[in-house]
């Protein structure tokens, strides 16, 4: 058996021979430690344990400070105290692969002997209880057995040159050598056929540089670009499947599945690529967990946790608590009291009867273990740990259980990575957490894990993740996303006088100098390595974002010139170079595809069958009946209803509800007497709870400013109506009051939000958040079909009831007269409404029948701006005695795609 080591075969190696079937074994250097180990006979370790081991170093920080107040981390310390210790571990491990024994008599600057002394605090103690091992612990215990080595090790075959490995490796390759171990240097890379362009380049990334030439085109060396990632995965997975002798190798650096899915769309094997994301909903778990341990809440999390498709609560009620935040964002109300208890009571029975996995008692505790536990305010206090640990224990339960049951392998990394968070809470000698320190604990933990959804399969195309895997002659390769997403910047960790004085030790870190030459040399080992052809796939933009030019194109362009029109096949602009033309290879066929618009819209569809009038109607419904029939077909003929995007409320609609909420809690206080500073006094104390319950998102950060205004808002507003109904006597009669009735044959339901009485007379006052010149245009044109429509329902039915609408950010009331309230601005000139309402129904209950009898003969009208004219000109005197129709768009319509409005 031959053993190769290189510092880059962690996930394999190309040619795809390089493998153990062949007699050759391929190791990067976490499977060599491991093989090590396994010949020594030494104790291998935890491996899983780095969350440990930092906050291990962060109490021997925190130990060292309690003696030295003010070193050179405190600062970073008191702002991050695991992040320093994590990386203040990674210097010490650094140092110990480097050679040094941390004697502190040997140093003097700062940084070193504070590493030096902390090596000191586990000498102390038994080593059961000392720091627990890392990699750099464990390479040093091999190396310290390296005179055993040769019993089981004749020769190492090296995959990098010597000089690219870091300090350590170096160390142990020397110690190898000098106990007769053979170590065997990498071979130099084979070029291509000469003459090619393929082989021009290779020359001239040795160093070479030969003179400037000319791109042939003989297809050795080919671009595929297009603009988008998706796009280049459809054709190549294309360009596969159309040529069944091209079989090339594939480097894939980058972690996605974007052209392996266009490989299985083509009917072609999966390369088993596995995918690492943290937007996986079971790892989004883990991190929106402990928005249950705080107040005030946060909806937006809580909507996200309800609304993922992996998560411990049953669907069914998950996906009510989500639309119920999403109009009212907060817990505890009546109505969300109500509504949960409606949703145990009615829906859940059903569901259970179809999915019998759960009982009720089950989806009760798990909702009440989420929502009904104790919470702290995140801003000033601390939870218990043993709060937090609870909350991950649970979920670690859950989630190997669901595992097992549901054959879904991300929970099983959920459970593990909540296994940890629950390690690292018991390894924390802290009893109380913040809220900053407890999401520093779960982005320790947090990490996306590979995960392989489709094993690879047979006949597939061999692949490897980082150019320095290829390792030896491939005929052919495609290079995958040839661009570079984040550049590589290496940082020197060490001071000058500390690397001096570790340099008079014997000590030699890697400088980041070393760190570039390895990254250079690997990065040239893919087109180095390739002996017929080689296709890098370039998109200008990937995941939605514009790509980094790859350092290696800079180089193409010195070797050929800047232009590469003869090696390019550019998809989108459909240009194939003369390269494409010579490569023997069957090139897809592009289509263009042209956009077919939308008919604009027409002024009325016709269907077949009678449209009938409905038994019932509500004012909103009759408006979109009378001017705009056709939103009325398809909202409650068609039933086409805009389905809930599951998001909160936007402001301006959350602060109207909120709105209406404290209006109608006050108008049901005994006020008449209260002062200004009383009513002031009620608003400040009232608000705060009504946004726990229903407006939690103005109690979040950084809403201070938004809540304030509010809060001002409401004052004036509330003072302003009082005032207006004790200056004019009126008495609250109901809020919120429903009213029925009919008006001819038209039956209408609503709800009036403020009744007023003043001996026999009676006022309807329509509360709005803001829009005061559309409302004050309604009352002058006579177009309030609403308030028109409750004054005539409202008891006594022998006279019209006032009406009003009250503007509530601005605090006004608008008014058509001042028979009911004194002292008002009216809109117009002073009419009587008794007059205008009767001329308003009379004309509402003709254009109704005008429209029945429409709907009758299955004519519905689109009205529009666009159609408005020759509606018009196509109904002339028809429309002297209705209602005056609107000649703009419809304020809100979800049908504008379906009329044609948006082509």
């Amino acid at each position: 058996m031959l053993l190769f080591f290189g510092l880059s075969l962690h996930e394999g190696a190309l040619p795809a021979s390089t493998e153990p079937l062949s007699g050759c074994v391929y190791l990067g250097p976490r499977q060599l430690l491991l093989w090590l180990e396994n010949q020594l006979g030494l104790r291998i370790p935890e491996t899983d344990v780095e969350h440990l081991r930092i906050e291990q170093y962060r109490q021997a920080l925190k130990y060292y400070l309690q003696d030295h107040p003010e070193p050179f981390f405190a600062a970073s310390f008191a702002a991050d105290d695991l992040g320093t210790a994590a990386a203040l571990l990674a210097r010490r491990d650094e140092l110990l692969l480097a050679g040094w024994d941390f004697a502190l008599a040997r140093v003097h600057t700062e940084r070193l002997r504070v590493l030096a002394t902390i090596e000191t605090y586990w000498a102390a103690i038994e080593p059961a209880l000392g720091l627990y091992p890392g990699e750099a612990d464990r390479l040093v215990a091999v190396l310290a057995q390296v005179q055993r080595i040769p019993a089981f090790l004749k020769a190492l075959h090296l995959c990098d040159e010597r000089s690219l490995f870091p300090p350590f490796w170096q160390r142990l390759l020397q110690a190898l050598e000098a106990v007769g171990v053979s170590v065997v240097s990498p071979p130099a890379p084979a070029t291509g056929k000469a003459g090619t362009d393929l082989a021009h380049w290779q020359a001239f990334l040795r160093g070479e540089r030969p003179a400037l030439a000319p791109l042939r085109g003989d297809g050795s060396l080919l671009l595929l670009a297009a603009f988008r990632e998706t796009h280049l995965a459809a054709y190549l997975a294309q360009l596969l499947r159309a040529n069944n002798r091209f079989r090339p190798s594939v480097l894939l650096p980058q972690a996605n599945r974007t052209l392996d899915n266009a490989l299985i769309m083509e009917g072609l094997p999966s390369m088993g690529v596995p995918s690492a994301s943290l937007a996986r909903p079971s790892l989004q778990v883990l991190k929106l967990a402990p928005v249950f341990l705080w107040e005030p809440i946060d909806p937006y999390k809580i909507m996200e946790f309800v609304s993922l498709s992996v998560k411990p609560l049953e669907p069914g009620l998950a996906q009510r608590i989500a639309a119920f935040l999403a109009d009212t964002p907060g817990l505890f109300s009546d109505r969300w009291y109500g509504m949960i208890r409606d949703y145990f009571d009615q829906e859940l029975p059903l569901r259970l009867q179809k999915k019998n996995k759960q009982t009720t008692e089950q989806v009760r505790q798990e909702f009440n273990f989420w929502f009904n536990r104790k919470r702290v305010d995140s801003r000033y206090e601390q939870i218990e740990k043993s709060q937090v640990k609870q909350i991950y224990a649970h979920l670690q339960q859950w989630a190997a259980e669901a595992a097992r049951e549901d054959d879904v392998p991300t929970l099983l990394v959920l459970a593990a990575q909540a296994r940890k968070i629950v390690e690292l809470l018991d390894a924390l000698p802290e009893e109380r957490l913040g809220y900053l320190e407890l999401e520093r604990i779960v982005r320790t933990i947090y990490e996306p894990a590979p995960l392989h959804y489709r094993e690879p399969q047979a006949d597939r195309l061999p692949v490897v993740a980082h150019p320095g895997a290829v390792v030896g002659p491939v005929p052919e390769l495609i290079w995958w996303d040839f661009f570079e997403r984040e550049p590589d910047y290496f940082f020197a960790r060490w001071y000058p006088q500390e690397l001096q004085e570790l340099k008079t030790l014997g000590i030699v870190p890697e400088s980041p100098d070393d760190q570039n030459q390895r990254l250079v040399a690997q990065r040239k080992r893919p087109v180095q390595w390739t002996q017929e052809r080689l296709v890098l796939c370039q998109p200008a933009n990937c995941d939605g974002q514009p790509v980094q030019l790859h350092p290696l194109l800079g180089d193409l362009m010195a070797a050929f010139g800047e232009d590469l029109t003869a090696i390019t096949l550019h998809i989108d602009r459909q240009e194939v170079g003369e390269g494409w033309r010579k490569s023997i290879l069957v090139l897809p066929q592009m289509q263009q595809e042209t956009p077919r618009l939308l008919k604009a819209p027409v002024p009325f569809l016709t269907v077949e069958r009678s449209l009938l009038a409905r038994a019932e109607e509500t004012p909103t419904s009759l408006e979109s009946l009378l001017y705009y029939p056709y939103q009325w077909v398809f909202r409650h003929h068609l039933k086409l209803r805009q389905s809930s995007i599951l998001s909160v409320v936007q402001d301006m609609r959350l602060l109207g509800n909120l709105a209406h909420r404290l209006l109608e809690k006050l108008l049901a206080q005994q006020f008449t007497a209260w002062k200004k500073a009383q009513l002031d006094e009620w608003v400040t104390a009232e608000i705060p709870q009504l946004l726990q319950k229903e407006g939690a998102t103005l109690l979040m950060y950084g809403r201070e400013p938004d809540r304030i205004a509010f809060t001002k808002h409401m004052k004036y507003a509330a003072w302003s109506l009082i005032s207006l109904l004790k200056q004019n006597e009126w008495t609250v009669l109901a809020t919120e009051q429903e009213l029925r009735g009919e008006i001819g044959a038209l039956a209408i339901s609503g709800r009036a939000d403020l009744v007023l009485q003043r001996g026999a007379e009676r006022a309807i006052v329509d509360l709005k958040w803001r829009g005061i010149g559309r409302y004050t245009n309604m009352l002058s044109s006579e177009e309030d079909i609403q308030l028109a429509l409750y004054a005539h329902l409202l008891d006594p039915a022998d006279q019209w009831a006032h009406t009003a609408y009250f503007i509530i950010d601005r605090g006004r009331l608008l008014v058509r007269n001042t028979q009911a309230f004194k002292d008002v601005q009216t809109v117009q000139d002073e009419v009587d409404h008794q007059e205008v309402y009767q001329r308003l129904l009379e004309r509402l209950l003709n254009t109704y029948q005008w429209r029945i009898t429409q709907l009758g003969k299955g004519q519905i009208e689109i009205r529009c701006e666009q159609t408005q004219r020759e509606l018009e000109d196509h109904y002339g005197e028809e429309l002297l005695n209705l209602l005056e129709m609107k000649t703009t768009d419809a304020y809100f319509d979800d049908y504008a795609v379906l009329i044609g409005l948006v082509n």
